[in-house]
């Protein structure tokens, strides 16, 4: 896309290896995002972030959860709004000596269980971190501003639970979807066609 050609997304897709053996089903219409939401749309939106986070964090990642003497604690990662978990267990599976902890107000729905160092928690980061003071390496934050009361107040406990040369991911962005004529697409509430 770089050519300011107009592309359809699932052929990016298709060429980023998504790697859990899903494939996103081509759209009918071409355009620079076209993909069919009730097929593709979560296909884009996490396997994308994760080639983004992969492609552009690697390094200090590692380096931040690198193993450690056995007198020191072992890395930590945590997620907060982990969503469907499926990043946390890729993580998991990268880092098998690192402590993953995902936060969320609903418990993920995997097809099979974690692996044993990938733990989840139910809670509202609303009331707080404190209780994880210089406990991870590394913290990811995604697509959860329209659900944070105070967000400074997110990003200050965040520090506070990184611990010295942690690292902090923040994926995030306007959460109103808009279609190919820049018109904002109307929410509905469930059950509403």
């Amino acid at each position: 896309m770089s050519d300011g050609a107009c592309t359809d997304i699932n052929d990016e897709l298709d060429s980023l290896s998504l790697g859990r053996g899903t494939s996103p089903t081509p759209s009918v219409a071409r355009s620079l995002y076209s993909y069919h939401s009730s097929v593709d749309g979560s296909v884009l939106l996490k396997d994308v972030h994760g080639r983004i986070f992969n492609n552009t964090t690697e390094d200090e990642v590692r380096q931040a959860l690198a193993p450690r003497k056995d007198s020191e604690p072992q890395p930590a990662i945590l997620d907060v709004g982990s969503g469907s978990g499926l990043w946390m267990v890729d993580m998991a599976k990268s880092f098998p000596h690192a402590d993953i902890v995902g936060l969320d107000l609903a418990p993920p729905n995997l097809s099979r269980t974690p692996p044993p160092n990938c733990r989840f928690e139910c809670d509202d980061v609303n009331l707080g971190l404190m209780h994880y003071k210089d406990a991870f390496d590394v913290v990811q934050v995604s697509c959860v501003a329209t659900g944070i009361a105070n967000y400074r107040k997110l990003l200050d406990e965040i520090l506070e639970a990184l611990r010295p040369g942690g690292v902090f991911l923040a994926v995030d962005g306007d959460m109103e979807l808009w279609d190919e004529n820049q018109q904002l697409v109307p929410t509905r509430a469930e059950g509403e066609p």
